[in-house]
């Protein structure tokens, strides 16, 4: 795979395009997750209904966003520096 010097490295925020980029786009899905995952457990604690999946959604959101701040933590000074490094 052909590596794009000009691709789009910026971090996932509230205001991007959730469509720049895969790590936008599970920026957006472990947020989506992390709601679903919050209204089963609220439900589970207003109804009493069991919540298995809903923790599954729950841990697999925060799964995703701390996965991708820890990529930028310590992985996009590097992948900024082989960018540069490119030409």
């Amino acid at each position: 795979m052909k590596r794009d010097p000009d691709r789009d490295w910026s971090k996932p925020s509230w205001f991007s395009n959730p469509f720049n980029g895969l790590e936008h786009q599970n920026h957006m899905g472990g947020w989506c997750f992390i709601i679903c995952g919050s209204t089963g457990v609220a439900r589970v604690l207003i109804f009493g209904h069991p919540a298995t999946i809903s923790l599954f959604f729950l841990a697999f959101g925060l799964g995703l966003i701390l996965g991708i701040e820890a990529v930028y933590k310590y992985f996009a000074p590097r992948i900024l520096n082989n960018r540069r490094d490119a030409f």
